[in-house]
């Protein structure tokens, strides 16, 4: 299984919900255990929390740098009709891949994709958000190397609310194959499990 083509796909929080229940299975520890943090069946209440979360931010558009399908499917039950969820399609993309998440977009929810490297349009610090995800190692915040780009490229063009929203907490600082720590000088809101939203 590719585990990084998976999230591609659909998401850090839809492949962990995919993977939950298999976490136990030493098959799967030795295929992707090296290279993704895997989560128990809290995940899905995790999902339901961040989802709530970002909700509060009371924002008409959600720009999410990664394919987070689990996240806005849960967020359409707490947002108006009206929200619009962004994606961002990966310069190096392969169209099959992008048909597939295309198809996967939840249903009932506005979803438009962003091609990289371009701006959104209509999309301010007053009506929009910024979501990047990944996993925390300690209190480095860790993210896949696209995202990595993508976050560095469009936190310097927004100056609006941009937060982290992490699939998975680790107390150590331990780092799986393929992740890079963001800019720790980056300004982001960090959602953690439990924590109230902090502002429109």
């Amino acid at each position: 299984m590719d585990i990084l083509k998976t999230i591609r796909e659909i998401g850090h929080f839809e492949t962990s919900i995919n993977l939950a229940n298999y976490m136990k299975s030493n098959d799967v520890i030795e295929q992707i255990g090296h290279s993704f943090p895997l989560q128990d069946n809290s995940i899905v209440s995790k999902t339901d929390a961040a989802s709530i979360w970002l909700a509060r931010f009371y924002k008409n558009k959600y720009f999410f740098l990664t394919p987070e399908l689990a996240i806005i499917e849960s967020m359409i039950k707490y947002v108006p009709k009206s929200t619009e969820f962004l994606i961002l399609k990966p310069s190096d993309m392969d169209e099959e891949v992008f048909e597939r998440l295309n198809h996967n977009r939840p249903r009932g929810a506005h979803v438009s994709f962003i091609n990289e490297p371009f701006p959104c349009e209509d999309f301010y610090p007053d009506n929009g958000m910024i979501v990047i995800c990944g996993y925390i190692a300690g209190e480095h915040l860790m993210v896949l190397p696209e995202t990595y780009r993508a976050a560095n490229h469009y936190y310097n063009e927004f100056r609006g609310k941009i937060c982290f929203v992490p699939f998975a907490e680790e107390a150590a600082a331990s780092r799986y194959a393929n992740w890079i720590e963001l800019n720790p000088q980056m300004n982001l809101i960090v959602w953690r499990d439990n924590n109230e939203c902090n502002g429109n």
